[in-house]
């Protein structure tokens, strides 16, 4: 009974950090590119007026 318990737990686990890497991965990580790359292609004085 507690084995399965444990294993649902684990498994419930591993699911949520699969989850969350994917999300890092599809979404943040490109973000923070874009946010880099603003100041590339913009003047500072058209961002902040």
């Amino acid at each position: 009974m507690i084995e399965s318990l444990i294993g649902s737990f684990l498994l419930g686990w591993e699911t949520l950090l699969g989850y969350l890497a994917e999300l890092v991965l599809a979404c943040l990580v490109p973000v923070f590119f874009i946010a880099g790359a603003i100041p590339s292609f913009c003047k500072m004085e058209a961002l902040f007026r």
